[in-house]
């Protein structure tokens, strides 16, 4: 009987010879785990037709009848790995899952965003929670797009943290946060070829556009409410509600201004960190201050209770702060079904119009 002979460097072929001169192999990864059963290895004694006694190896997992088989199942292996751009080791492959991919984009790529904070919380969600957990244990190997839906599917049937179902326009903001993920991956990170399964996914219902727009005399309700709020707030309330009807900033660029950034001489605010500085060459842009808004941010300024430096932040409080003060000044006004980004749908309606 010939001496065991590799094919290869991932996947041996272990050959046995025999007296009627026909050639039988197993087929194995290198890495596999061993297998604990002595009568799979009898099993597989027997099927290559070795003598009574003969050592096959204990992490064959595959029988072939001919060499020439063995050999081209693997080329096809390495062919299907190769084709996700990933390492050709299966130790390799196996380390590397999806929860790996979310933790270093959450590491790397997240904290350059504007709206930092808000993704984190989400890729933790997702990384900490069912069916998120069961997504990230996946090898990237052998991910498909069935793994996606999936997680769709579960994440559908789940309700949000108020105890009410789970929107779709949620769901649809995971799978572009994952399908972003796979992306960065392909492209910064090496993966050329990794499937994306998020990528190109359609789902049903998580096209939302907003139509609600302040009826006549709902403003003036709105800033009457505003002047219940206590303290500072009777401020930050009505300027944060002008600069979203008259401007259209985004809540994140409203909670990043600080002073220096509100010229009063030039009527100018400059947004120093927008959503889409990746788009453009510079960062941020300038824009004009409505009078409105300028009313109220001088008076704020001009406040006994203000005590503020050029650097401190205009809103000193929390985005969720001041979206409960919002909610309470709505409840306050009798107004119906009227949420803070409903008035930056009034700004680009005004615009078209």
């Amino acid at each position: 009987m010939k001496s065991i002979a590799y094919v290869g460097t991932d996947f041996h072929y272990c050959l046995l010879g025999y007296q009627l001169g026909t050639d039988r192999g197993c087929f194995q990864p290198q890495s596999e785990p061993e297998w604990p059963s002595t009568n799979r290895k009898t099993l597989i004694a027997n099927c290559l037709g070795a003598p009574t006694g003969t050592k096959v190896s204990a992490a064959a997992s595959a029988i072939f009848a001919t060499r020439d088989e063995a050999e081209n199942c693997e080329s096809a292996h390495k062919a299907s790995i190769r084709n996700r751009g990933l390492p050709l080791t299966t130790r390799a492959l196996e380390q590397l899952t999806v929860g790996k991919l979310l933790e270093r984009y959450r590491d790397e790529v997240t904290p350059s965003k504007a709206g930092a904070v808000y993704e984190k919380y989400r890729l933790n969600f997702i990384l900490n929670n069912e069916p998120g957990q069961t997504l990230c244990a996946r090898s990237c190997a052998f991910l498909d797009r069935s793994a996606a839906w999936d997680y769709i599917n579960a994440r559908k049937k789940q309700p949000s943290l108020r105890g009410t179902p789970v929107t779709m326009r949620t769901v649809s903001r995971e799978r572009n946060l994952l399908q972003n993920v796979f992306e960065v991956a392909r492209e910064q990170w090496g993966f050329s070829n990794l499937t994306n399964p998020f990528r190109g996914l359609k789902l049903k219902g998580s096209k939302y556009k907003r139509t609600r727009r302040l009826e006549d005399g709902e403003y003036k309700q709105l800033i009457s409410a505003c002047s219940k709020c206590q303290r500072l707030n009777k401020f930050y309330l009505p300027i944060g509600i002008d600069l979203a009807i008259e401007t259209g900033m985004r809540e994140q660029e409203l909670f990043n201004l600080r002073w220096r950034d509100i010229d009063f001489r030039r009527r100018v605010i400059h947004i120093r960190k927008s959503k889409t500085d990746h788009l453009q060459q510079s960062a941020g842009r300038k824009i004009v201050l409505p009078w409105g808004a300028m009313r109220w941010l001088a008076m704020l300024k001009l406040s006994d209770e203000l005590e503020a430096s050029a650097s401190d932040r205009i809103f000193p409080m929390t985005q969720g702060a001041f979206m409960q003060a919002f909610d309470a000044a709505v409840k306050r006004a009798k107004l119906e079904d009227l949420e803070y980004r409903n008035l930056r749908r009034e700004a680009a309606s005004r615009r078209r119009g």
